[in-house]
């Protein structure tokens, strides 16, 4: 293309060639193999890993998620811990604290 430059990079002997695209504002890093990377979304997402259910970690996903009265209180938290067990990612933990909010007090005390 033109306004393309194109300039080299050494990596323990194989030229490596990176290649600017003005237009895009872009970089893409290439090799005489393959493409190393397009974009950053092509980036490979880790799994989640569980964290513990403490009262700790509840009320801080309350105070992140909740703007106002944002404590949970004590029935709350032993319903969330029952409900999530000893580990649950913390996306797990963002619903479950979400929806406590919505449930009948009935249902809280009751399980």
């Amino acid at each position: 293309m033109p306004g393309d430059i194109d300039h080299p990079i050494f990596f323990d002997g194989s030229a490596t060639m990176i290649r600017t695209i003005p237009v895009q504002h872009s970089l893409r890093i290439t090799s005489r193999h393959r493409t190393v990377a397009k974009t950053m979304s092509e980036n490979i997402k880790k799994p989640a890993k569980p964290v513990a259910v403490s009262e700790r970690s509840l009320q801080n996903a309350a105070v992140r998620l909740f703007p106002k009265h944002n404590r949970l209180v004590t029935p709350e938290v032993d319903y969330l811990r029952r409900v999530l067990g000893d580990k649950a990612t913390q996306v797990e933990i963002d619903e479950k604290v979400q929806l406590v909010r919505r449930l009948p007090w009935s249902q809280i005390m009751g399980e």
